[in-house]
């Protein structure tokens, strides 16, 4: 579901750019020319292997117990990781949108609803990606499999 939504945003993005108005002319807006749009490209495309490499290991019955335990561990290291570049990429959204469309920052030297609207989305952002790397982190707050579900699979262990 996420990935076909991925897909709409990115089909929106690129539409957004190529049909970009200006004073009622079309005037097209390059496409990945920023840091944000490079990264967010980046993040689209780890996140497409991560989803594979997570379903043809974990999912599909093929690869053997000690292999998936194996894997285990860089899939959740690298879905962290995902997960942090995707936040850091939303931030530098908000960010460059702000730089450029804010013109009360700018031009009156002043902090206008815009950018405080902004700023703390931008802190909400890094404040719910801190918390859930925590609470992801913390051994204690881990679920612990139900005994119905320890007998079903092996990779569920709390050792």
């Amino acid at each position: 579901m996420v990935v076909i939504f991925m897909v709409i945003a990115l089909k929106a993005v690129w539409d957004s750019h190529d049909y970009h108005m200006k004073d009622g002319v079309l005037d097209p807006l390059p496409n990945l020319y920023s840091l944000h749009s490079w990264i967010g490209i980046t993040v689209v495309v780890f996140y497409c292997l991560q989803y594979a490499s997570g379903f043809s290991t974990f999912f599909f019955p093929g690869l053997s117990i000690p292999m998936r335990h194996f894997v285990m561990p860089f899939h959740q290291v690298f879905g962290i990781g995902i997960f942090c570049v995707a936040a850091l990429t939303a931030t530098m959204g908000i960010s460059e949108r702000a730089a450029w469309k804010h013109s009360c920052w700018t031009l009156k030297k002043e902090l206008c609803g815009e950018q405080v609207i902004s700023n703390i989305l931008g802190l909400s952002i890094v404040l719910y990606v801190t918390s859930v790397v925590v609470i992801i982190l913390n051994p204690r707050w881990r679920r612990r499999p139900l005994p119905e579900e320890e007998s079903l699979h092996q990779l569920s262990s709390t050792e």
